[in-house]
């Protein structure tokens, strides 16, 4: 992040944990607002693609296949006129179906991106920087506390450098947009919202000549996006909370990423709502090539580095954002199924709901 200090902060209008495309659009949308904004990760925002977002610590955004189209084009094209360049890149989408139900390759025609993520993260820590947003390297330490006395108000975060140096925050407004951590730091949240590990393999670059002739690796490379017609989680979250052991779907999937690819994914759902101990690699790798193997044995078989990271989603379909009622001034916003699909409208709304509820507190 720009500025990574736990020098004294005094008190701030908003702190937002969680420095990954939901933390870091909110923060936007909140200074945008006009409200004095920290932004809390563990990891540098602009560093998800330099090594930091590699490891425990990465946002699951780092790992993401980061497409966006149709109408949820509308709110990127107006961030990059209010902030200039996000790194949104025109892709031309085709769709596969899955193995029950096999469809001819599809060239879709309404319009399609993808994020470019070795631009965005650097261009959206930049933008924040040029609009006060103090960015912290820290982790925050157990739940938030409310600040006791009479009139005293907001919350206080024990934070936690990588090097172990200790500071305090103390802010009018928490929102909780740490994903799958968000639960560590409010047990209380609802049930509805769970989490997952979704595994993928990069690619660093792309093989040359290819083992085997592979229609999907000649549209990745021509600036195409391999998608799957309907994702198989989506139908995994819905039903985790039935579920009495775990349960595993792979989604084949293939989109530029750097200099190479993201070849994926793979999403593992426990029962429960904790996040658990990370699934073993070298077994989720193995159920992930052997999914893809049903699509494409060629693309089973290249060498890639397998990554996974937790995700969180709520099994209703519906993301958890806005205010928790039993705790007046701590908001959350997560369980997103399709974050670059919702979360630009989604910060706007929350952020214009938090500049509210500051100026009522103001005022009282």
């Amino acid at each position: 992040m720009g500025r990574v200090g736990l020098s004294p902060l005094g008190r701030v209008d908003v702190a937002v944990i969680g420095a990954g495309l939901a933390g870091g659009l909110l923060a936007l949308a909140l200074a945008e607002q006009q409200l004095s904004v920290v932004l809390i990760g563990p990891a540098p925002l602009a560093g998800w693609l330099s090594g930091q977002g590699a490891g425990p610590i990465a946002p699951a955004t780092a790992w993401s296949y980061a497409g966006v189209g149709g109408a949820a084009l509308g709110p990127w094209k107006a961030l990059e006129q209010r902030h200039g360049d996000l790194g949104l890149v025109p892709r031309r989408l085709h769709v596969h179906g899955s193995p029950l139900a096999p469809v001819a390759w599809l060239w879709r025609r309404e319009p399609f991106a993808q994020l470019d993520l070795a631009r965005f993260a650097p261009a959206l820590s930049a933008r924040l920087e040029h609009l006060g947003v103090r960015q912290i390297a820290a982790a925050v330490l157990g739940p938030p506390s409310p600040m006791q006395g009479e009139g005293a108000g907001g919350w206080q975060l024990a934070l936690q450098s990588a090097d172990g140096r200790a500071g305090e925050l103390v802010a009018r407004q928490v929102v909780l947009a740490a994903g799958a951590g968000c639960r560590a730091l409010w047990p209380p949240l609802p049930e509805r919202l769970r989490t997952s590990w979704a595994g993928l393999l990069q690619l660093e670059c792309w093989p040359d000549p290819a083992p085997r002739p592979s229609r999907w690796l000649r549209r990745v490379r021509a600036g195409g996006m391999v998608l799957p017609s309907r994702f198989e989680r989506l139908d995994l979250e819905r039903r985790s909370a039935t579920l009495e052991q775990p349960a595993w779907v792979v989604d084949a999937g293939l989109v530029p990423w750097g200099e190479g690819a993201l070849l994926g994914q793979i999403s593992l759902v426990r029962p429960g709502v904790e996040l658990g101990e990370p699934p073993d690699a070298a077994w989720m790798e193995a159920q992930l090539r052997r999914g893809l193997a049903q699509f494409d044995p060629t693309l089973a078989a290249l060498p890639g580095r397998y990554c996974q990271v937790p995700v969180s989603f709520c099994t209703d379909g519906r993301p958890l954002v806005g205010p928790i009622d039993e705790a007046p001034g701590l908001w959350v916003f997560a369980g997103f199924s399709g974050a670059f699909f919702q979360v630009p409208a989604a910060a706007t709304e929350q952020a214009a709901a938090m500049a509210t509820a500051s100026a009522a507190a103001r005022a009282s």
